[in-house]
């Protein structure tokens, strides 16, 4: 092949050929926008195992006992039973009041403006559109610092910020000093809107246009 296009910079480690180019995923810009004054944290995915949604479910229990007036919601297919399975979990935390699992939507950057905070806690992504379409509508993100897509979406204490993968105490303290800091949500929400700029349909199209010399 004359090229070979991964998505991220760090998947080219797994091309042995010197023919990859990377070329992210694009999204269309948006016109709408986060409620950052909204007691809700999203998230959003295949109920996986992989996703890891139990990890986020763990961390919950920490940020209950400090900010329980907020509402966690977890949007997604059921895969694999995984639903039922975290849905005995948040009833066993006690949890059934604020964590609430719901089905995937069609539109998910439209639900996503009624929430302030994107939560991510996947054992490992590529390049997760999801995290596009929260930046595309202003929504900080916190997520674990997984192989290899995150990195990669997120600019880190700008529009985001990466906690270890896999430290639910590391991602409810963060979670908990962004829920307490509305200013911080705001600065953040606006540089989103900024920083999604460069995964934009028109920026992505020039790249592979620059490519295939057209």
């Amino acid at each position: 092949y004359n090229y070979i296009i991964v998505l991220n910079k760090d998947e080219k480690q797994y091309i042995t050929s010197e023919n990859s180019v990377v070329i992210p995923n694009p999204i269309d810009l948006s016109d709408l926008m986060a409620d950052v004054q909204a007691k809700q944290v999203i998230a959003a995915g295949r109920l996986s195992p992989i996703k890891r949604f139990d990890k986020l479910i763990e961390a919950w229990v920490l940020v209950h006992k400090a900010m329980p007036d907020w509402q966690l919601h977890i949007y997604g297919q059921d895969y694999l039973n995984t639903k039922q399975r975290l849905q005995q979990q948040i009833t066993d935390l006690g949890l059934d009041n604020v964590v609430i699992i719901k089905d995937s939507v069609l539109n998910i950057p439209k639900v996503m403006t009624d929430y302030s905070i994107y939560a991510m806690t996947s054992e490992s992504e590529c390049f997760p559109m999801v995290l596009l379409e929260a930046l595309s509508v202003g929504l900080p993100i916190v997520s674990f610092d997984c192989p290899n897509g995150p990195r990669n979406i997120i600019k880190n204490q700008q529009d985001g910020i990466l906690v270890p993968s896999g430290d639910m105490q590391a991602l409810a303290d963060v979670l908990l000093k962004l829920m307490g800091n509305i200013e911080n949500r705001s600065v953040m929400s606006k540089q989103a809107k900024k920083n999604i700029e460069r995964f934009s349909t028109s920026t992505v199209m020039k790249q592979w246009q620059r490519l295939l010399g057209i």
